[in-house]
């Protein structure tokens, strides 16, 4: 059974230590918008400039990464 975890809400909440404390658990792996942002940010690369949303660039990471962890069985 493959499976999919999703925790959203409000900053500062705990949201990233309750998922990491889950996926240990579960033995599956966890992706955080934040940490993308920070890549890409110390990369140079600014996601609020241009034709791009403000974090629509990290939610489509975030969505490849899930597809692709799903495809390979990763999240059993």
């Amino acid at each position: 059974m493959l499976r999919l975890i999703v925790f959203t809400g409000l900053p500062g909440t705990g949201k990233s230590s309750v998922a990491e404390g889950v996926a240990r658990q579960l033995q599956i792996p966890v992706f955080g918008k934040d940490w993308l942002e920070a890549v890409l940010s110390r990369s140079g690369f600014e996601p609020n400039t241009g034709n791009i949303q403000p974090g629509s660039i990290t939610y489509d990471l975030l969505t490849a990464l899930a597809k692709r962890q799903l495809a390979l069985g990763q999240g059993e």
